[in-house]
Order: C-alpha cells, then structure tokens, then sequence
C-alpha cells in the first residue's frame, strides 16, 4: 500500500450553499455510530469578514445530504466549527466568532440540536478569552468529564479547559508551554490519552504529549518525526492503540500532498507518507472518526472551494474488521 494508491470505499466532494460564498476551510467530522456529521465554515472573499457555518449529514456509506446554513441571524464572521455527538441525534456545535477585525478577536460560542442538526439553539458565548481558537473536539476523560484543546491566537499555545457535561462551562486545567496548537486527542485506555499538535513556532514537525491520569498532568511534548508545514493535522486510533495521523507530509511552505501515518508503539516509531491525495492544490484541515468496522472516515479543505469526503478500511492496513 505504501507509495502506491490508497484504495477508497467512497469519495466524494461537499459543496457550499450557493449563497455563502465560493471559498471555504477547516471541516469538522463526528459520527453518533449511524451517522456521519459534517461542518466547516465558507466565506464569498475574505474569511475574517463574512465567513458562515455550513452544515451536513450522510449515513455511515457516505450518501450525503444537501449542504444547509447553521444559523442565519448570526451576523460575526465565523469559523472553525467543532462537531460533537453526546448521543444519537444530540449534537453539539462549537465555533468562534470574531467580535472585532480579525481571529485574535475571536470569541468561543456554543449551540445545541436535538434532532440531528435539523434545528438548532441560539448561540451561546462560553465567556472565554477573547482570541482563543479551537480546531478538534473536546474529548471525555471519564464520564460526564471533558476536556476541550484550544489555543491563543496571538500567543500560540494551548490551553485544556475542563466541562462536567453541559459544554456550556469550562474553566482552564492545563497549559502547555511550547508554542503548539490544534491539538488532537487519541484515546488509549481509562487513564491513557495522547495529544497531537500542530507546530506553531520554528519546528515544522508534529509534537506529541501523553498523560496516564486522565489529562489531570501531562508530559513535556515531544517532537515526533512526522512532517507539518504550520498546518491542521487529525489523531485518530483503534482499539489496538495504533495511532494514525492526517497531516501535510513536507517542511515546505505547502499544504500539499496529504498523507497518512500510523505508528504501532505510541508515536516512537512511524510508518509514513501513506498518499491520501496528491494534487499540487491546497489539501488541508483534516478532520477523521474511525467507526466501529474499521473504517476511517475523513473530510478536507479541497483548493478552498469545496470540502472532500473519502472512506477507506483500515482492514488493508492489517486491522481486524
């Protein structure tokens, strides 16, 4: 499989609704176990101006619905939604919204459907700081405990906030000291998780952190070997603990191709460079969820006019189904 194509069980491109715009980024991907849920935000020129939240759904095949607008009243820019599926049909849409000129004046809203996104609440301001960001979805430790990864604009480092449930109100745990961001959150076992980050400073290499305590403490991070040119990246596993990431494999200034890696011991050691896609157009922001048969279901910014949808059994990689 390795340097060759991968094999796709669907792929499909997410088209914007005709009248927010023609560009659009930063998808966000959640499933309930019967179905797929998709977000990302399109603008008509400039994404700090009049950027609208997309929303759409599909079974787990991949048979997606028509593409609809989140909530048309809200008049602020907005921008990197966050999907999150408590149960069946409850979803919870995070996403910031800039209240001045630019992402450093962002702030965090939250909205709620109980019909599978066909209706939702008024949004809702957490009353965080004004310029942090979010990117991946907060991730539950034990239950009815979560933590949400989100990061400063300005200062490009990231902070863990702590909810009991509501997704309403999180009060800061943990701050990581490097300039990293976008972290996405794996899950090992019922103490073990593990955070990927995005580079924000000089690296151009993916970072990894580990905590055995429930996110309560965690490590320093560590530089993996896994290439990132300051661009979004995705952390998924199964239930072996194999980790897979999504990222942009090159130091170049590019946010092209987008390739897969996986890693068997907890990030030590890789297997790389698996292609995704491969055109010389920005491929970018991947979002994943792997479902219960194995398969691995991602969407990304395509050229940053549409978003595409791909499927692939992570049973060709040597995954039980």
């Amino acid at each position: 499989m390795i340097g060759s194509t991968v094999k796709f069980q669907k792929t499909t491109f997410l088209h914007n609704v005709e009248d927010a715009g023609s560009f659009c980024h930063c998808g966000s991907l959640a499933t309930d176990g019967n179905n797929l849920y998709a977000a990302w935000y399109a603008y008509r020129e400039e994404e700090h101006r009049d950027a609208k939240i997309l929303l759409t759904r599909s079974n787990v095949e991949g048979d997606w619905q028509k593409t609809f607008p989140f909530d048309s009243s809200f008049t602020n820019s907005c921008g990197n939604p966050v999907l999150i599926c408590s149960k069946p049909g409850h979803l919870h849409l995070l996403f910031v919204a800039i209240e001045g000129s630019y992402w450093s004046d962002a702030m965090i809203y939250i909205s709620h459907s109980e019909n599978a996104g066909l209706k939702w609440t008024r949004p809702k301001s957490l009353g965080l700081s004004r310029g942090m960001m979010l990117r991946h979805q907060p991730f539950e430790v034990k239950k009815g405990k979560w933590l949400l990864p989100a990061y400063d604009e300005m200062r490009k480092k990231t902070t863990l906030f702590e909810s009991h449930g509501d997704f309403e109100t999180w009060e800061p745990i943990y701050e990581f000291e490097k300039e990293m961001i976008q972290a996405s959150a794996v899950h090992l076992s019922e103490q073990e998780w593990q955070l990927y980050f995005r580079p924000a400073g000089k690296s151009r290499f993916i970072s990894c952190s580990y905590s055995d305590n429930q996110g309560k403490t965690w490590t320093t991070p560590r530089k993996t070997t896994l290439k990132c040119p300051l661009s979004g990246i995705a952390a998924a596993t199964c239930k072996n603990n194999r980790i897979w990431v999504l990222h942009n494999h090159t130091t170049e200034q590019k946010r092209t191709p987008l390739n897969l890696s996986y890693s068997n011991d907890l990030g030590f050691e890789w297997v790389e460079n698996i292609p995704i896609d491969e055109v010389s157009c920005e491929l970018s922001y991947p979002s994943a969820v792997i479902d219960q048969h194995n398969t691995m279901h991602i969407i990304y910014t395509y050229n940053r006019r549409m978003m595409k949808y791909v499927a692939l059994s992570l049973v060709d990689f040597g995954e039980m189904p």
